[in-house]
């Protein structure tokens, strides 16, 4: 699938072509009086004003108007012209310009300069010259129209084939169409839960609204099978899985291939940053993201430099800064979150073997028989035995964690949600791309 950049040369390839084929074949455009009588065409009115002004030899006038002519010869079904013997337009008859209704006419005059030479040079290199001349034209007519300068305001009109020739001139310009290609869409990749993932869309929505702003658009892709295969990864976590799985190991390269095909699918599409609201699926985000284009956030270092944002103040004067961490095996032994505080130079501080036998491993079997106060008394011991050992904070980097504490609870005040972090992050980055920074 081709990428963003190439679709926009393609688009505007083919938006030159098509705005060529309208200027030189002489697709009417529009009415005006000019010095050659009535005018419909760009060409016309450039013919017109360099035979007037004898700026030019015949032999280039005659160049720019035969393809028009041979093309309104096969659709009227008439005889095709000779190069040599053309006659559809009257030379000895076009006058001298006269001043003032030149004047009156400059936009128009000018636009048509520019929408030839834009055409002819859109086939080389694509630029605004073409655009800008259909806009000079189109304000030249309805200021004519609107004003009735001309004594004859019946021959002013504009042809319904003007829109085709401003949109192809618009999209001939292959920057502008990559910007629409790549305005500021979001790439969302789901994960294990597809309440994570939700709850992450409405933060996204809820935060980005705030100010007024509008929240971004995004392209959300998810997998219900890949969500089971996620949960696989995860299971071996947790003891009621029968025993006879401990110590074997599923193979995620196909699960990594999913998703990386999922990451290119998204950034084909236009989107100009990609998430993965997903915390066991951040465990190949390396391999995820080789290769990607655009900015694919990291939970972990959102989640870090948050912290490191907060300006977070040591329990004791001269010790290190120390967060803690409570996940389930498979996310705490893929150790991104782990390497993510280290670089940002705080001190990360794991449940230890008893910890998670004890109170974060029955938690979940507590959730899994839906005993929710059993799960939270649970989760309350296992956070106050990290903050027991120095731990200014807790990262809940589990989807089962993130909301089992009630919203009124004290220890919420110590508990960092990393789907939080990096909403804000990705309403930060949009804000940013909006601006240009």
């Amino acid at each position: 699938m081709a990428s963003s950049k190439k679709w926009a040369s393609i688009i505007s390839s083919i938006a030159s072509c098509v705005y060529f084929l309208v200027i030189i074949l002489q697709v009417p455009l529009f009415r005006v009086p000019c010095t050659a009588g009535i005018c419909r065409t760009p060409i016309e009115v450039t013919s017109s004003q360099l035979i007037a002004c004898e700026l030019f030899p015949l032999v280039v006038v005659k160049a720019l108007l035969y393809p028009g002519a041979f093309a309104n010869a096969l659709i009227k079904n008439r005889p095709i012209p000779s190069y040599d013997s053309l006659k559809l337009y009257n030379f000895t008859n076009v006058k001298a310009a006269d001043a003032i209704s030149e004047l009156q006419r400059l936009e128009v005059l000018a636009g048509s300069y520019l929408s030839v030479a834009g055409a002819l040079l859109g086939l080389i290199k694509p630029g605004r010259m073409s655009l800008c001349g259909m806009l000079l034209i189109v304000w030249g007519l309805v200021r004519e129209i609107i004003l009735r300068k001309s004594t004859s305001t019946i021959h002013v009109y504009i042809y319904p084939a003007m829109s085709i020739a401003l949109f192809s001139a618009f999209l001939s310009i292959t920057k502008d169409v990559r910007r629409i290609i790549r305005s500021c869409r979001l790439g969302i990749i789901g994960g294990l839960s597809v309440n994570s993932t939700l709850n992450f869309l409405r933060n996204l929505v809820n935060w980005s609204s705030r100010d007024g702003e509008s929240c971004p658009p995004f392209v959300l892709c998810s997998d219900p099978a890949l969500n089971k295969e996620l949960l696989l990864i995860e299971r071996p976590s947790f003891p009621y899985v029968s025993r006879k799985n401990e110590g074997t190991e599923l193979d995620p390269t196909l699960i990594v291939e999913n998703l990386r095909s999922k990451r290119i699918y998204l950034e084909n599409s236009g989107s100009r940053c990609i998430v993965m609201p997903c915390h066991i699926s951040h465990s190949w985000h390396d391999q995820i993201s080789e290769g990607c284009s655009v900015p694919f956030l990291h939970m972990g270092e959102c989640v870090a430099k948050e912290l490191k944002e907060a300006k977070l103040k040591p329990l004791e004067a001269g010790s290190p800064l120390q967060i803690g961490v409570l996940a389930t095996y498979a996310t705490l032994k893929a150790g991104f979150y782990q390497e993510k505080l280290r670089n940002e130079g705080f001190e990360v501080v794991l449940p230890d073997k008893a910890t998670m036998e004890h109170t974060v491993i029955p938690a979940f079997e507590a959730l899994n028989r839906k005993d929710t106060e059993g799960a939270q008394n649970l989760l309350r011991i296992a956070v106050q035995v990290l903050l027991v050992r120095a731990a200014n904070a807790v990262i809940l980097a589990s989807d089962d964690l993130r909301d089992l504490l009630p919203p009124d609870d004290p220890l919420l005040k110590k508990c960092i949600d990393p789907m939080n972090a990096l909403a804000w992050s990705t309403i930060k980055w949009v804000q940013s791309a909006k601006e240009g920074t």
